[in-house]
């Protein structure tokens, strides 16, 4: 009948702006919202599971950097990308910093951040290791411009035909410096999607001085150091 349809919010590649607002004291008053960032909505509808450019924030507790993930595409509905901008007063916000370090046009998605003991933790989803969907983790130290180390976390691959992610991943820092990212997986063999998690330890290594350093110990008899 010659009527345009306009996509959604959530249609793919549907242009939309991350806003970000602030309270100071305990919610009982906000800012007026600040955009932080633009993206083009990410969504795999069409591949056979669903995804969404749902943002995740963070905050530096020592500088009080404000960090926000997102996806979105590097091309035209195509190559989603995991992008990070940050503030330090929450209303000037940087310029955009690719998160995952892939050299190929795969896709990335699905951001989660955590911000602890100096650095930034992002766990996402990847088509970068054989086409299927993995779960990745993305470091780097707490500055304006995080320079990151990515890895992966999964230990199998889930087929993209899985149907359905859920709508989140999830990342936990705890004081011993280990990170457990949190993902829905459904790796070949299960009977659904499971939840999943894993351990990232960044506990630097101790060192142990034994004194005296050699003992002679006879049989039958303790030797305490």
């Amino acid at each position: 009948d010659g009527t345009t349809l306009t996509p959604g919010p959530w249609s793919d590649n549907a242009a939309g702006t991350v806003y970000v607002t602030k309270s100071t004291n305990q919610g009982g008053s906000w800012s007026a919202p600040v955009a932080a960032a633009t993206l083009n909505n990410v969504d795999f509808t069409s591949l056979g599971f669903r995804s969404r450019s749902f943002p995740s924030i963070d905050i530096d507790p020592v500088s009080g950097r404000v960090f926000v993930v997102y996806a979105t595409y590097a091309g035209t509905g195509t190559d989603a990308d995991v992008m990070i901008v940050s503030s330090a007063n929450g209303t000037s916000w940087s310029s955009p910093i690719r998160v995952n370090q892939d050299s190929g046009t795969s896709d990335q998605w699905m951001p989660w951040i955590a911000v602890a003991n100096g650095r930034v933790n992002v766990v996402y989803y990847s088509r970068a290791d054989d086409g299927n969907i993995n779960a990745h983790v993305a470091f780097a130290a707490v500055s304006a411009s995080p320079a990151f180390t990515e890895l992966r976390v999964s230990s199998a691959s889930t087929p993209t035909s899985t149907g359905f992610l859920g709508d989140y991943n999830g990342a936990y820092v705890g004081s011993d410096d280990v990170l457990h990212p949190a993902w829905a997986d459904a790796r070949t063999g299960l009977s659904g999607t499971d939840a999943f998690t894993a351990r990232v330890n960044f506990s630097p290594p101790q060192s142990v001085t034994a004194v005296p350093a050699t003992q002679s110990p006879q049989v039958g008899t303790t030797a305490s150091v």
